[in-house]
Protein backbone atom coordinates (compact mmCIF):
# COMPACT_ATOMS: atom_id res chain seq x y z
CA UNK A 1 0.00 0.00 0.00
CA UNK A 2 2.79 2.17 -1.03
CA UNK A 3 0.35 4.42 -3.04
CA UNK A 4 -0.89 6.22 -0.24
CA UNK A 5 2.93 7.50 0.45
CA UNK A 6 3.74 10.90 -0.99
CA UNK A 7 0.12 11.97 -1.24
CA UNK A 8 -1.93 15.51 -0.51
CA UNK A 9 -3.35 14.54 3.45
CA UNK A 10 -6.13 12.28 3.47
CA UNK A 11 -9.17 12.95 5.91
CA UNK A 12 -9.68 10.50 8.65
CA UNK A 13 -13.57 9.71 8.91
CA UNK A 14 -13.61 7.65 12.29
CA UNK A 15 -11.13 6.51 14.49
CA UNK A 16 -11.76 2.90 15.03
CA UNK A 17 -9.49 1.93 18.26
CA UNK A 18 -5.94 3.49 19.91
CA UNK A 19 -4.46 2.20 16.76
CA UNK A 20 -6.72 1.65 13.82
CA UNK A 21 -9.21 4.47 11.52
CA UNK A 22 -10.46 4.96 8.86
CA UNK A 23 -9.70 7.13 5.55
CA UNK A 24 -11.97 8.94 3.14
CA UNK A 25 -9.90 7.92 0.17
CA UNK A 26 -10.33 4.31 -2.17
CA UNK A 27 -7.74 2.58 -1.71
CA UNK A 28 -9.27 -0.97 -3.63
CA UNK A 29 -6.86 -0.43 -6.93
CA UNK A 30 -3.54 -0.15 -3.92
CA UNK A 31 -1.55 -2.80 -3.13
CA UNK A 32 -1.50 -5.41 -0.34
CA UNK A 33 -1.00 -3.47 2.90
CA UNK A 34 2.18 -5.23 4.59
CA UNK A 35 3.41 -3.59 7.58
CA UNK A 36 2.85 -0.96 10.09
CA UNK A 37 2.78 2.30 9.21
CA UNK A 38 3.06 6.08 10.77
CA UNK A 39 0.65 8.87 10.73
CA UNK A 40 0.92 12.61 10.31
CA UNK A 41 -1.32 14.83 11.85
CA UNK A 42 -1.76 17.36 9.45
CA UNK A 43 -3.80 21.03 11.08
CA UNK A 44 -5.37 22.44 8.03
CA UNK A 45 -5.56 25.54 8.41
CA UNK A 46 -9.61 27.05 7.54
CA UNK A 47 -11.20 30.60 7.77
CA UNK A 48 -14.01 31.98 10.15
CA UNK A 49 -15.82 35.32 10.15
CA UNK A 50 -17.38 37.45 12.98
CA UNK A 51 -19.32 40.17 12.94
CA UNK A 52 -17.62 43.72 13.99
CA UNK A 53 -18.15 44.95 17.66
CA UNK A 54 -20.56 47.07 17.35
CA UNK A 55 -23.46 44.71 15.52
CA UNK A 56 -22.75 42.01 18.30
CA UNK A 57 -23.71 44.15 20.78
CA UNK A 58 -26.74 45.54 19.10
CA UNK A 59 -27.68 42.00 18.67
CA UNK A 60 -25.35 39.07 20.20
CA UNK A 61 -27.56 36.54 19.53
CA UNK A 62 -27.12 36.89 15.81
CA UNK A 63 -23.52 36.98 16.18
CA UNK A 64 -23.60 33.91 17.38
CA UNK A 65 -24.28 32.13 14.92
CA UNK A 66 -27.19 29.99 16.89
CA UNK A 67 -24.49 28.06 19.16
CA UNK A 68 -25.97 29.87 22.59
Amino acid sequence: MDEINNREPVEITSVLGPYAFKIRHDTTTYGKYSRQGTVESIKVPSSISFNDLSTSYKNPVASAGGYI
